[in-house]
């Protein structure tokens, strides 16, 4: 049996964590909580001698009492009743502070998601951990640098001192008729600590064979294990993660009725049960990681289940999501057709909806026909954000060929309270007037076709930003420039992909991105016309930044980590590389910088490859009006015919 168990520490916005958590003194038998209190008590906490705090989120949180808990530390009036004034009253307060804050029990993504609306939000090389059992959690807590300790299950030997410790006071038994009966018991699970204690306070007390090996027996038959270890009344939270877990191991599964929190993990299990609609306490289920192809129409009577994790190839029965009023969080479902795409309309009667994830694959048909079926199925999807209850939004499209998207139509009808939008592999028009308006948009990722100078502006409106992440195939007038006009002026972390399409150049201004710490550029050079602005790019010009990733990708050699030289001769690649390390040493953080490079001798200019799509799909003549750009046709582009479409 696995366990998710992990510390993670954020840092600032994503600087290294030093000391490492592998640096801490080692005890044995020692769970996430320990070990993040020895972070906090013994190896950081000396460097943040005035704001430091610890509090518990559990896994129905209040989330104002956590917040009136932060705010205790220097903050004398917290009477607020609004959760957006107590945050905001954080954030005034912790703005010139240096903090360092542990988070413990983290069990969903959205308590995260408020806790660093209020402390991540200055420059004063933060320490925030948690602790937790979530991988969604941990992928949202550690994002783009963040370090994550694995806790590690315990070894034979010490889960039987652990055993004999609860039994018997000591580290080994006194009765050698019960010492075989520990290991075959620990073969069942392996060492997951919560477990071992689990059993070790069944066995408490119980010195005779028979009852030891009726616990045996017990963990034989997977769920009686569970009935018999803790009593049906108490059970809340129910984890298993096991290769051996079959179905019919979750036959008896209505008799733990208070159940609040259900986890399985297991490739055997192919089906859940009917049965388990009767749990009516059910608020969280996560079934990834199993071979369930279909969720049961009984699920739709489970009518306080707030969290559902499934994998997005499961399908739902007709007319279910409708019926699931309390949903929260849905990750990730699935769409694998046009006519399944239907369903999206019923998520406009899931008013608590707030984190939604979207993957879909469709083999689209051709020619106008599939244009068509493309901009219905868009239309729907965007009807989500009309609802304006969403807070997170992440959507992947995994089809084949990828009909591009206008965000036009999604434009929400309301104030959209949306803080995190996140489109992977979704090629869009352009980026719409009405993102500006995203007033509380955190976190942004978009693949756009062309990156006009009105998008820049656009995206650089968006004054809550902190996350942006861009891939593009090129820009107005071959230039994508980031003007220094008080735009960007809450961003932390800006990415830029400009895909293998040649003849763009970037620049940053004086006064540009004036908060930008992580910055991470991809974009094809193979000789002085691909990219014409200065080499530095102006990187010199952004001067918060402590870490600089960079990825050239040209006639050049594979190197995950290129050391530029000052050699003229050695190539374009290694002339820009040169230039913009010099220009990062002149910053006054003294940022970090990576140089990797990528061979691709295919120098093909963006208004090829865009008109080479063109020719192919006949979807963008319209907007090479918008775009400025011929639509006279070229030859085709060979190495871009698998690349977007």
């Amino acid at each position: 049996m696995a366990t998710a168990a992990c510390v993670s520490v954020t840092t600032g916005v994503m600087k290294p964590l030093l000391p490492k958590l592998s640096e801490l003194p080692e005890d044995d038998n020692v769970g996430k909580t320990t070990t993040a209190n020895q972070v906090y008590h013994h190896a950081i906490t000396r460097q943040f001698p005035r704001v430091k705090l610890s509090v518990s989120v559990s896994r129905s949180p209040n989330m104002m009492e956590i917040l009136r808990d932060i705010a205790r530390v220097g903050i004398t009036d917290t009477a607020e009743d609004d959760e957006k004034q107590l945050v905001s009253k954080l954030q005034e307060h912790l703005q010139n502070k240096r903090y360092f804050v542990a988070i413990h029990d983290l069990w969903d993504t959205k308590a995260w998601e408020t806790i660093m609306l209020a402390l991540l939000n200055n420059d004063y090389e933060n320490r925030i951990i948690t602790t937790t059992r979530s991988v969604a959690v941990v992928s949202c807590c550690s994002f783009e640098g963040g370090y994550v300790y694995h806790m590690e299950d315990l070894d034979s030997t010490d889960s039987k001192k652990l055993i004999f410790r609860r039994v018997f006071c000591s580290e080994g038994s006194h009765y050698p008729h019960l010492e075989y009966v520990p290991d075959e018991i620990l073969g069942k699970y392996g060492g997951l600590p919560v477990a071992t204690i689990i059993v070790s306070n069944a066995l408490a007390d119980q010195h005779t064979k028979a009852e030891w090996e009726r616990v045996l027996h017990a963990l034989g038959s997977g769920l009686p294990m569970l009935t018999f270890l803790m009593p049906l009344a108490t059970l809340h939270v129910l984890i298993l993660e096991a290769w051996y877990l079959k179905d019919h191991h979750l036959e008896n599964i209505e008799k733990l009725f208070y159940l609040k929190y259900l986890h399985l993990r297991s490739y055997s299990i192919t089906n859940l049960p009917r049965k388990i609609g009767e749990l009516q306490y059910l608020e969280t289920l996560d079934i990834r990681g199993t071979a369930i192809v279909e969720l049961p129409s009984t699920m739709a009577k489970l009518q306080r289940l707030a969290h559902l994790y499934v994998d997005w190839n499961i399908t739902f029965p007709d007319g279910m999501i409708g019926k699931m009023h309390s949903l929260e969080e849905l990750m990730t479902y699935g769409v694998k057709s046009w006519e399944q795409g239907k369903a999206l309309q019923d998520f406009s009667k899931l008013t608590k909806l707030r984190r939604l994830a979207l993957k879909w694959s469709f083999d689209w048909p051709e020619g106008l026909e599939g244009i068509s079926q493309a901009e219905s199925f868009y239309s729907r999807v965007g009807t989500l954000l009309a609802s304006c209850s969403l807070h997170s939004l992440y959507i992947v499209d995994a089809s084949y060929v990828h009909y591009p998207l206008s965000l036009d139509m999604w434009r929400p009808t309301a104030p959209c309270i949306l803080q995190i939008l996140q489109l992977k592999q979704c090629m869009v028009y352009a980026v719409p007037n009405w993102v500006a308006s995203l007033g509380n948009l955190r976190v942004l990722e978009l693949n756009t076709f062309f990156m006009r100078s009105e998008d820049v502006e656009i995206l650089g409106a968006i004054s809550s930003l902190l996350f942006l992440k861009l891939v593009t195939i090129g820009g107005a007038n071959g230039k994508i420039i980031v003007h220094g006009s008080n735009r960007f002026r809450s961003l932390k972390y800006f990415s830029l992909f400009i895909t293998g399409a040649c003849g763009t150049s970037l620049e940053f201004e004086e006064g540009s991105m004036p908060k930008v710490e992580h910055l991470k550029l991809e974009f094809p050079v193979h000789n002085m016309s691909c990219i014409s602005s200065a080499f530095n790019l102006g990187i010199q010009h952004l001067s918060a930044l402590s870490k600089v990733e960079i990825k050239i990708v040209g006639d050049c050699d594979n190197d995950i980590n290129y050391v530029p030289v000052e050699v003229l001769d050695h190539g374009i690649v290694n002339c820009i590389a040169y230039a913009i390390k010099n220009a990062v040493e002149t910053l006054p953080k003294h940022p970090t910088i990576r140089f990797e490079t990528e061979y691709n001798d295919g120098c093909e200019h963006f208004r090829s490859v865009l008109r080479w799509i063109n020719q192919k799909y006949g979807v963008l003549t319209e907007w090479f009006k918008v775009w400025e750009i011929e639509a006279e046709m070229t030859e085709q582009a060979s190495s871009w015919r698998d690349f977007i479409f």
